[in-house]
């Protein structure tokens, strides 16, 4: 997934302990295992996953993936590409689609006098006007549709999940981000979360609220942490997973 904001360090799913350490200047997720050899995996929103043996040396682990750092600054780029510049089919076009809450939609053109944006009957509608906008007018016109739509979706999750965490945000805002979910400023109390999460699954946006609340607690992904997301929703790791690997579609 698109990271959290924060260097993981927890329970993975199957109980393997997971830990992110620094090499160079990438986040690596290592998980200890048992297995016979070092395993290296970028996921489709840029995190670098590794698998090792247990008791194969640290820096054996750093030659490694450094030996790997050009194919995994690729893999990177290729996924900022892909969160941050859908295809203009997807966007613009005729008969295209896009995604909300994890639903694929068509996208039907209008004409009208003032550029619009708007899901109707299960179908989005883009109203344009001649002369024809320009991709930057279009591309905002829509992101601001998004915009308006998630930040009516956040207020009743925070209703929800302050009291039962014991921690409130005194302040929140959305923004596009190229590899994070959502951001924390513990001493502020202020938590940033991604645009993004409006095309994914709702239940990734909930997840992703209660995973910044928790943090008001706690700073750091350790037990204590960890302990306070899975009181809350016990199935996170299944959230996770759908952030990692739901496919916004071309």
């Amino acid at each position: 997934m698109l990271g959290l904001g924060h260097k993981k360090k927890g329970a993975s799913a199957q109980g393997a302990s997971v830990q992110v350490i620094s090499i160079g200047e990438l986040d690596i997720h290592l998980s200890r295992k048992r297995v016979k050899n070092i395993n290296l995996r970028v996921g489709r929103d840029g995190k670098v996953m590794v698998s090792a043996p247990t008791r194969v040396p640290l820096s054996y682990i750093n030659d490694f993936v450094r030996s790997k750092s050009g194919w995994i600054h690729q893999c990177q780029k290729e996924a900022i590409d892909r969160l941050n510049n859908t295809p203009r089919q997807s966007i613009f076009e005729h008969n295209g689609h896009h995604y909300f809450w994890g639903q694929r939609h068509l996208i039907e053109h209008q004409k009208t006098t003032k550029l619009a944006f708007k899901l109707e009957n299960d179908t989005f509608k883009l109203s344009l006007p001649d002369p024809k906008p320009s991709d930057t007018q279009i591309q905002k016109c829509i992101d601001n549709w998004y915009r308006t739509e998630i930040k009516n979706a956040i207020p009743a999750l925070l209703e929800k999940w302050q009291p039962i965490i014991g921690a409130e945000a005194r302040d929140w805002g959305v923004k596009k981000m190229r590899t994070k979910w959502g951001t924390c400023n513990i001493q502020d109390a202020r938590i940033w979360l991604n645009l993004e999460l409006c095309k994914y699954p709702k239940n990734c946006l909930e997840y992703v609220v209660v995973h910044e609340l928790a943090h008001l607690h706690e700073r750091h992904h350790n037990k204590r942490f960890y302990s306070i997301v899975e009181q809350c929703l016990p199935d996170w790791r299944a959230q996770e997973h759908t952030l990692e690997n739901f496919v916004i579609a071309p």
